[in-house]
């Protein structure tokens, strides 16, 4: 019985992160769909995709914002900046095909 118990409850959180994964991702990709807004923006006004100093922030509100629940600075900033790569890959890609299509 005892080893039924355990692995009912490792069943369970394993159930309960599949689950938070899930939402995670779907909160990925709405952040992302935010983030090709602003590439429109940023295309319509010759605007560029990177800038240092807006990711600086990000980066160190994000990692106060994690060191408040426990996480490490490190992992937060490695996080975000996958996440932000992410988008400006997209921008970078609205804004040439903006390009093309313009010129």
């Amino acid at each position: 019985m005892w080893q039924e118990d355990w692995q009912e409850n490792l069943d369970k959180y394993r159930q309960e992160i599949d689950k938070i994964d899930y939402e995670f991702l779907e909160l990925l990709t709405k952040r992302m769909e935010c983030s090709e807004k602003i590439g429109d923006i940023k295309s319509q006004h010759d605007l560029p995709v990177y800038v240092p100093e807006r990711e600086r922030r990000i980066i160190a509100t994000r990692q106060q914002w994690g060191k408040k629940y426990g996480l490490a600075s490190k992992f937060v900033r490695v996080l975000f900046k996958i996440i932000m790569w992410q988008s400006k890959e997209l921008q970078g890609k609205l804004i040439e095909k903006d390009k093309v299509y313009a010129g």
